[in-house]
């Protein structure tokens, strides 16, 4: 087991070489706070990557919903844009239709936000 001694000499060892701007004199409390530092922002890089893939997931979900919807339908889907997307219907009942159907089958999707009326 290395000894807290040892452990600081190679933090210190460590933070000599690399190239952090040494704005006081390396000491154990300033270690400390580098390295806290350094942790925090690998959480924050973490949450993003975490709220990407969830992201992803959700519109593959809705897209997965929503593309037989459209072919049931008689639509095209033309372009996605985000997490809209633009189809034509040849009549407005069957877009309405459409959308009804695909509000019904994600209404239980708590991880889709969709508006209802």
């Amino acid at each position: 087991m290395i000894e807290d001694w040892d452990k600081f000499d190679i933090i210190k060892k460590i933070m000599e070489t690399t190239s952090i701007q040494k704005t006081k004199p390396i000491d154990q409390v300033n270690i400390q706070e580098r390295v806290a530092r350094l942790f925090s922002r690998s959480i924050k890089k973490e949450s993003k990557i975490q709220a990407l893939h969830l992201a992803l997931s959700m519109l593959d979900t809705k897209r997965k919903a929503l593309k037989p919807l459209i072919q049931k339908h008689k639509g095209t889907l033309v372009k996605e844009m985000g997490d809209g997307t633009l189809s034509h219907f040849p009549s407005a009942i069957d877009a309405t239709n459409c959308s009804l159907d695909l509000q019904k089958s994600l209404k239980n999707n708590n991880d889709l936000n969709i508006r209802s009326y």
